[in-house]
Formats: structure tokens, sequence, C-alpha cells
């Protein structure tokens, strides 16, 4: 193995990998140069292609060396990675290489994270860990994930990094416990959103052209009806995607944005407008004397209006009111800080007199 390693001209630092034991690898080493040696016949290379494309895309580079180390016999040739079982020659020193390009920066490897999460859940694991499913998870994906947006709110790029590992922790989380139960691992998650983005982006991995970011939403869509048409059990409408458990506001947004992508919409905010004006309207007609369901109906349908409006003036609703409710509390805070230095109980501080203070406040953050 050293002599043909020389002769390949690779320096240390490899993996080997004989193709027969792939099993017994949990994953492909993110070294500068992998070897998998053995590759004796089609079969074989099938089952090293299968092993191999749960970590790298089909396209992906691979060389293969026949008759490695061989005096004038031995041949070298590059070619994807989805070829390798088409080859039409195989001898017993037949080898693969894979290179992993290291300019001048590091790559990141996932894999410690993976196997730290694997020992929690392992036999003398963490029991707080090991107790844990992709039901129970589900809160503390909700939090990570507003932490995140919170860091970005802030512009606390330290934060952000931090929250970022933090979420990334809950999905190596759930790939684990996937994986325990022999349904897909994070080699899995990694290799779909791979393909997936490599597929919806024909304009930079094929031969579409695209003049505008409208154009590539179109094709984005285009392709995401298609691959839903190969899935025909598990969407049905164009809207099936948008999850349920988004925050209403967010889903308004995004259901809007979908129907938009298909010609359903106003041609710009005024018709959106106006129906926002009705939708007031019919919301004071209710108010006045309408049922409970009626009122609750009619006030939805105005916050619908309020999104669409918001949508198309490239507004983010939910932000917007985020924003707003940092605001108010900001505010709010200021009345309790003058109560406070009155030495005052302020729930028994007048209205108008709190109406002063917000005014106060209001003034401050304008000037």
């Amino acid at each position: 193995m050293d002599r043909r390693i020389t002769i390949g001209g690779l320096g240390p630092g490899i993996h080997i990998y004989n193709a027969r034991h792939l099993d017994k690898q949990p994953s492909l080493s993110m070294q500068d140069y992998t070897i998998i040696t053995g590759i004796t016949d089609a079969g074989v290379a099938a089952e090293v292609k299968r092993w191999l494309a749960r970590h790298l895309p089909d396209c992906h580079p691979v060389k293969v060396v026949q008759s490695a180390g061989i005096p004038d016999y031995q041949q070298i040739m590059e070619i994807p990675l989805s070829e390798l079982e088409s080859l039409d020659r195989f001898d017993d020193l037949t080898l693969v290489i894979i290179h992993y390009p290291t300019d001048n920066f590091v790559r990141a490897n996932l894999r410690p994270l993976v196997e730290v999460m694997a020992r929690l859940r392992g036999e003398n694991g963490c029991p707080w860990d090991k107790k844990q499913s992709h039901q129970t998870l589900k809160p503390y994906l909700i939090e990570e994930t507003y932490e995140v947006l919170e860091a970005i709110d802030k512009g606390d790029m330290h934060s952000l990094c931090e929250e970022l590992g933090d979420l990334l922790l809950q999905i190596v989380f759930h790939a684990q416990i996937a994986s325990e139960k022999d349904l897909f691992n994070i080699d899995d998650v990694i290799r779909t959103i791979v393909e997936k983005m490599v597929r919806r982006h024909p304009h930079v991995f094929g031969s579409t052209e695209v003049n505008s970011a409208s154009e590539v939403l179109v094709n984005w869509e285009k392709i995401k009806q298609e691959e839903k048409a190969q899935k025909p059990d598990r969407q049905r409408s164009l809207l099936d995607s948008i999850p349920r458990q988004l925050p209403a506001l967010l889903q308004a947004e995004r259901v809007q944005s979908k129907v938009a992508r298909v010609g359903f919409d106003w041609p710009d905010y005024r018709g959106a407008l106006d129906k926002l004006r009705e939708e007031m309207s019919e919301l004071e007609q209710v108010l006045a004397g309408g049922s409970y369901d009626e009122q609750k109906s009619e006030l939805g349908d105005l916050l619908f209006a309020a999104v669409n409006v918001a949508r198309l003036n490239k507004i983010d609703a939910e932000d917007a009111l985020r924003q707003t409710l940092d605001k108010f509390k900001r505010r709010f805070t200021y009345i309790e800080q003058k109560a406070t230095k009155t030495n005052r109980d302020l729930a028994l501080v007048p209205l108008e007199e709190m109406d002063r203070w917000w005014e106060e406040a209001k003034k401050l953050e304008e000037s």
C-alpha cells in the first residue's frame, strides 16, 4: 500500500479504507485525501459508490487508479462519482482517491459534534439526552431559532455564532434519534439538502439562464411543483408545504407569496390597501352587533389584509410587529421607572399621568 501511495504522488495525512469493510466506517473522513482499495469488480464499485453517495454529491470528482503501482499498466482517470460502477475494467489493484481541496482554509468537520451526540445518547450517556424524542425536542428547536433571530436583530455576531451552534446541535440531535431507528442520519440530511440546492439552481449548476431574482423564484416554484408531482400522496396543494406551526403573521406572508408566484395577487399595494379599508369597515360593523365568531373572523381578515399591504411594500410584517413590541416595552419600562422614582404603586397611578410619561418616553426616543 505504501508503494502505491508513493507512486500516486500523495503525501502523508491520508485515510485508507478497504472497500469490503466500509460498513464498519461511520462516515467519510474529511482529510485532504481518502483512498478506498480493493475495488475488484463492478459489484464492489457499486457498493463503494452507494457509501460515498451518503457523503458526496453524484457530481463530485473521484480519481480511479487501475493496476496501481504496476509500471506500464497503471492508469489514472478522473470521473464523476455517479460513473464509478460503469468502468469497463477492474482488477485487484483498482483503488479510488477522493480529494478535499484545502486552499488556504480549514474544512469544518461536523463529525465531532455527531460523535458527541451519539455518546450522549449511548449506553453510558446522559439520562436527559437519552430520554428525548422528536416531540420533546420541539420547544427547544423553536427556542433556539428565536435566539438566533434575536442575535441577528441585535447585530451581535459573537452571539449569532454561538446561537447558530446551538441550533445546529438541535439538527444533529434529531438526526441522531432518527439514525438509532435506521430512518436516516446526519449524512442523509446533508446529502439531501445539497442535492436539492443543486437541483433547484439550474441557472448555477446547469444551462438554464435567468435575468432577475424574480425569474429565479419562478423557476424554484416550478421545480418544486415537479418534485411534488413525483410524490402525489405527500402534497396536493401549492400551500401544503407551508408549516401550520409557523407564527400566524409569517404563515400569512408565506401563503400570499406562494399564490403570488402563480399570478394570484394585487398589481400593487394600492389594491391591498383598499382591501384593508374594506376589512376595517366590516370589523366595525360586527363589533357593533355581531357574534363573537363573526368578530373573530373579521379581525382575522383585517390582519391578513394588513400582511398583504406589508408584503407588497416589502415590509416583513412579523419583524414590524416585533419592532413595535420592542418599542412598547421600552416606553412602558420608562413608565415603570418613573413610578419607582416617585415611590408610587404603578397600579395606582392615574391613566392620564401614565399617558404623559408615555409621551415623554416617545419624545426621548425621537430626540
